[in-house]
């Protein structure tokens, strides 16, 4: 698109229908945010508003010389957003490595970890790096739009050939950075029958790592629905087993006001000294990850 004298800036859509950008539109407290994205039919939409396809295109958006907004740089939209959710990612596309092509992710990584997520069999896919020497955290982010928020995952255990041992999947929210976020660690621990896990409310201040809460109990260690939310000073989460299901009863609860700030929110995993080499095919995989309201 020729852009002369086009003028650049936030999208929205105005509480009459119209989209428009902010520095030329008078806006209202009602009207929406969101990315913008060009339907398959050649409308111009935004994908918090207006479901959209796979194969629709979003880029920069512009208000063109004759009058029109048009987007710049388009390209496909690779995740699949849905009306009232800030972000949601079931990861229904091509298997690619890494897993934030084209996507909102950021991976961050402390320790040792070679490898980043992938997307293996439309599933985000976390395998254990072999030769782990330290404690080692990986974690994959995105922004939710707002510090209250809700992050929703299906996460599945992939043994390989380990009869003992555990494995980690986490969920994050209000990240800051490496930091400074509030965290449910799910701990699942392969012992024969019957299996069992450790669930963490945690928060993590300036690297300093303090539990607010904790439960424990006994599970199938299959497929799992874990759920962590806060809002203000609310924090909650839990898990039901068998994926996709909501959360009913929040297990963990805590109230805490270390963190008033941080966006963003994601899914991740650890692993500690000793607890494998990553040659044994063990891995974490997760999927149906959604962000929403608290």
């Amino acid at each position: 698109m020729a852009i002369g004298d086009a003028e650049y800036g936030y999208v929205c859509r105005t509480t009459d229908g119209r989209l428009a950008l902010r520095p030329t539109v008078a806006v209202t407290a009602t009207d929406q945010y969101c990315l913008p994205y060009r339907t398959t039919d050649g409308r111009i939409a935004l994908c918090r508003a207006d479901p959209c396809n796979v194969t629709d295109q979003y880029g920069i958006p512009v208000r063109t010389t004759d009058g029109k907004i048009g987007l710049l740089e388009t390209g496909t939209l690779p995740c699949n957003p849905v009306a009232g959710i800030p972000y949601q990612d079931f990861f229904d596309r091509s298997d690619e490595d890494p897993l934030l092509d084209d996507c909102r992710w950021t991976v961050v990584k402390t320790g040792d970890w070679a490898t980043d997520f992938a997307l293996v069999s439309l599933k985000a896919h976390a395998d254990l790096d072999a030769n782990l020497t330290q404690t080692s955290i990986r974690y994959a982010i995105v922004d939710s739009d707002s510090a209250a928020h809700r992050v929703d995952v299906d996460t599945s255990l992939v043994w390989g050939t380990l009869s003992s041992g555990t494995l980690r999947s986490r969920l994050v929210a209000r990240y800051t950075d490496i930091n400074n976020y509030y965290v449910l660690n799910m701990s699942w621990h392969i012992a024969g029958d019957p299996n069992s896990y450790t669930g963490l409310l945690e928060k993590v201040v300036a690297g300093v790592v303090t539990e607010l809460d904790r439960i424990q109990g006994n599970t199938d260690l299959g497929e799992e629905h874990i759920a962590l939310s806060v809002n203000g000073t609310t924090l909650k989460a839990g898990f039901t087993d068998g994926a996709t299901p909501p959360v009913a009863t929040w297990s963990l609860t805590a109230t805490d006001g270390a963190l008033t700030t941080g966006n963003s929110c994601g899914i991740g995993m650890i692993m500690l000294t000793g607890e494998s080499d990553g040659t044994e095919g063990a891995s974490v995989k997760f999927d149906h990850f959604k962000v929403t309201a608290p």
